[in-house]
């Protein structure tokens, strides 16, 4: 079997398929520009398209090696991370879609099989009001009633974790939203914050004043706290850390397995938070082996899309060190918005088979590679003008 072609099919998200001369298709996605994304790997002159042409498509580990090292101006390697990880995670997921199709096998099952039957799934949902904010942009706080209203709706859904974007803002007005959220919701319910982007370009966090909001959150029993230094911060996330009792998180903006060797090594956090939509399968499965080998948790940063979220349970279902892992809260994103409306499309009607829900839980895909089957033409259309 050989590579026949890799595209991105939409203009909107990032969507990624191989194809072969034996007829099979592997999927992937990532997050990143659409055109910049066709352009490193269309590209007639240098694309990592040409790259592979021609290639097995089942040898992933050789092919990873070979886009980040042997790409023009060796640039997987030598940017250590962006855009070009990126594209080159979408082929990596596609990859090992396709290997699994081609064996008949779901990807845990070629990892040498599931130790976790089912994946604790929380929801991923954010304070911000989406109504208002794409009606006149910024930040705008839901009001407690909403906070209140989804918590309950999430706890109806059967979710048992619960995570807010929440910002850096942890003043007194905030912390009564964070006291109706946890009067809510009960003790037995695990909460999240997320106190990074839009964040990082506003304000100029200092130590101690990120060691303050930890300590805050620790009154609300916070679960884990969400990059609450840069994410190139490791001595800053490590002093956090040892400071407090919450366990703090960092990951999603991390693109090579280097980058996570520093944090794992060095101990710096509690919580790693890879997301194979950034860094590809092949990376997110040594990733999430290292981390159980020092015990430290893996839980995976990326609600945005079905591939990622089966990625996940694919690949975390065969460790002991995660948890959970992210889940979108569709109704934190204001019905009507065009944030749920995307969020609908990439996870229900983009792809044959979408991932099951109940009670809290994913269960493991049966269907062989990723478990989605194919993108469903009519749903990209969708999604282009959504």
């Amino acid at each position: 079997m050989k590579i026949t072609n890799i595209e991105v099919i939409s203009n909107r998200y990032p969507l990624v398929t191989v194809t072969t001369d034996e007829g099979v298709t592997g999927i992937g996605a990532t997050s990143a520009s659409p055109a910049v994304i066709r352009s490193i790997i269309e590209s007639e002159e240098d694309g990592l398209r040409q790259m592979l042409i021609g290639e097995d498509p089942t040898q992933t580990n050789r092919l990873w090696r070979k886009m980040y090292y042997g790409y023009p101006g060796n640039r997987g390697r030598a940017c250590e991370g962006g855009v070009d990880i990126n594209a080159m995670a979408a082929i990596d997921m596609a990859l090992w879609d396709l290997l699994g199709k081609a064996r008949q096998l779901p990807i845990h099952q070629l990892l040498g099989g599931a130790v976790q039957p089912r994946m604790l799934a929380y929801a991923s949902g954010t304070s911000a009001d989406m109504h208002v904010m794409e009606e006149r942009g910024g930040w705008v706080d839901k009001t407690e009633e909403q906070l209140r209203q989804e918590c309950e709706t999430f706890l109806e859904l059967g979710f048992k974790a619960i995570k807010f974007g929440w910002g850096e803002d942890f003043g007194p007005r905030r912390q009564k939203l964070l006291a109706a959220i946890r009067d809510t919701i009960g003790s037995e319910v695990r909460l999240m914050l997320d106190m990074g982007p839009p964040d990082y370009n506003k304000h100029i966090r200092t130590l101690k004043d990120v060691i303050e909001v930890a300590r805050v959150a620790e009154e609300f029993d916070v679960y884990f706290l969400e990059e609450p230094m840069l994410p190139d911060d490791i001595a800053g996330h490590r002093a956090v850390k040892d400071s407090c009792d919450v366990r703090i998180a960092t990951g999603e903006s991390l693109t090579t397995l280097r980058q996570f060797i520093d944090y794992l090594e060095q101990e710096a956090v509690d919580v790693i938070q890879p997301d194979a939509q950034q860094i590809g399968i092949t990376q997110f499965c040594r990733v999430a082996q290292r981390a159980e080998e020092g015990r430290i948790l893996c839980i995976p940063h990326s609600p945005w899309t079905a591939m990622a979220v089966a990625a996940h349970v694919n690949v975390l279902s065969t460790v002991i060190n995660s948890v959970m892992i992210e889940y979108p809260a569709f109704a934190s994103y204001g019905p009507g918005t065009r944030g749920h409306t995307q969020t609908r499309i990439m996870h229900e009607s983009i792809i044959e088979h979408p991932l099951v829900f109940e009670e809290g839980f994913i269960e493991l895909p049966t269907q062989p590679g990723l478990g989605l089957g194919e993108y469903v033409p009519e749903a990209v259309a969708e999604l282009e003008v959504s």
